[in-house]
């Protein structure tokens, strides 16, 4: 609603239908605004909103989710819904000519927003870099964050922190190294989520199964090619350890970079030996 230090009189709405676009601006004209940086729009629980002030006698806040026929309005006037694309003149009749009252604008949201993308999409995730940010559709404000948080299911990992401070994205930061196989919104619980934009969960895909290699020995020498079927895999990260046998034991490791042919195969070239 619109939070105020004194009632104002709403003239008209625009736009004048009751289902609009997510994302477009909503212009409300009154009769005078005596303090508009004190005035807010917000989005049934959701909010506030910075509703931005032209002049003193209107002011236009954006709906916040990129999604057609989701957001819904209605004007509150003294505990009275109005659908506001039937009342373009606001005043009440049954009220003596030129009062003012307290007059509120409600979004209510029918479907949750969206996260857009995230980053990185795809590939392989350490330890020392292990996080993954989810941005919004839209710009959120940062309410409730307590309750959001990148959540688990099936391989998928449990975050071990989240940050949801920013009003365009949210971090997570990851358990251990893990190989990104596909993404999924987020899971949110709590107060927000009856309200809020985000369904499903993050997956990540475990190593890489190796299905079968040739050669199975490299002899020394180095420059032999080695192919590796694998069940999936990503390009990043991707690595071939070598580990020579002396005395009936493997007496070391050497890693190469993997050439990566296609998501099932890959080829290692053997390091040199003495």
């Amino acid at each position: 609603g619109f939070s105020v230090v004194d009632t104002l009189l709403l003239s008209s709405v625009s736009p004048t239908i009751s289902t609009t676009q997510g994302g477009s601006w909503l212009e409300i004209t009154g009769d005078k605004f005596s303090q508009p940086s004190q005035i807010w729009c917000r989005a049934g629980t959701i909010g506030p909103f910075y509703a931005r002030a032209y002049g003193s006698k209107t002011l236009r806040c954006i709906s916040p989710a990129h999604y057609e026929a989701d957001v819904n309005l209605q004007v509150s006037m003294n505990g009275r819904d109005w659908r506001y694309e039937l009342t373009l003149s606001l005043a009440n009749p049954a009220l003596p000519s030129g009062s003012s009252y307290n007059s509120i604008l409600t979004l209510t949201f029918t479907k949750a927003a969206k996260i857009a993308h995230v980053l990185p999409s795809s590939g392989h995730v350490t330890d020392a870099t292990a996080s993954i940010e989810a941005f919004y559709d839209a710009p959120y404000p940062a309410q409730n964050v307590a309750t959001r948080s990148c959540g688990t299911g099936g391989t998928s990992l449990t975050s071990e922190t989240t940050d949801t401070s920013g009003v365009y994205s949210m971090l997570c930061a990851l358990q251990r190294d893990s190989f990104i196989g596909g993404f999924f919104p987020i899971i949110v619980t709590g107060p927000d989520a009856a309200n809020t934009s985000f369904t499903g969960s993050f997956h990540y895909a475990p190593v890489p199964v190796v299905d079968a290699w040739s050669p199975e020995v490299v002899h020394y020498g180095g420059g032999t090619l080695v192919s590796l079927e694998l069940t999936d895999a990503s390009p990043e990260g991707m690595t071939c350890v070598f580990s020579p046998w002396y005395q009936n034991e493997f007496t070391s490791t050497v890693g190469v970079d993997a050439h990566f042919v296609s998501s099932a195969l890959i080829v290692c070239e053997s390091p040199p030996t003495e």
